[in-house]
């Protein structure tokens, strides 16, 4: 519901270049650590708070490449959200799709 904003797609519009190499390398690590076999896609759930900071990084199905890049994920450097999410901050559904 949050991505439906305005004020939400803006922040997305900032989440993807801020996240993206990170997100890439992270990826690469992960599905090198753990070549895949359940599949090739994912869901990532992220939850930031009004600071920026994650307060939630959920992945689904879970798999042990999946948690790899959830876990990793904690150490992301995120852009701050708009004021409008100061109380409960923004959550993002991210779809993960591994070539």
């Amino acid at each position: 519901q949050d991505s439906a904003t305005p004020e939400g797609k803006a922040y997305g519009r900032e989440f993807y270049p801020a996240v993206g190499q990170e997100l890439g390398n992270l990826l690469n690590k992960c599905t090198t650590e753990f070549p895949s076999v359940e599949g090739d896609s994912f869901e990532m759930v992220f939850r930031i708070d009004h600071f920026g900071e994650p307060k939630a990084v959920m992945v689904r199905p879970m798999t042990e490449m999946s948690e790899c890049v959830a876990h990793g994920a904690w150490y992301f450097t995120y852009p701050r959200p708009d004021e409008k999410f100061t109380q409960l901050g923004v959550a993002l559904l991210v779809p993960i799709k591994i070539k």
